[in-house]
């Protein structure tokens, strides 16, 4: 998890010290993974947030969300003291362009 702080954080650090931005979101889109892969996407977000939690702060991060198959885990940080993760498995439209939570976990 550590060789991903230069990689997700270091364009973020450049943006922030250019451009003085807040309210900064980390987006990350997985590739060839399914819902399976959520408990273990979840896990890994609460590690690299609870490594990283001072950059995250520093950096003024409010939101840091994974896309995973038909999912996602969104970590939101509206007080500034911590994260609250949520995971959310999505249900595929047979038509519309819309999608509805099948299930969420706080």
């Amino acid at each position: 998890m550590n060789e991903c702080k230069p990689l997700v954080l270091g364009s973020l650090e450049l943006a922030v010290g250019q451009h003085r931005t807040a309210w900064n979101h980390v987006f990350i889109n997985m590739v060839g993974t399914t819902t399976d892969d959520l408990p273990r996407v979840e896990a890994a977000i609460a590690s690299f947030i609870h490594l990283t939690f001072e950059d995250l702060r520093r950096l003024k991060v409010s939101c840091v969300e994974v896309r995973v198959g038909g999912g996602e885990v969104v970590a939101l940080n509206t007080s500034g003291l911590k994260f609250k993760m949520t995971s959310t498995v999505y249900e595929s439209p047979t038509a519309g362009a819309y999608t509805r939570p099948l299930f969420s976990s706080t």
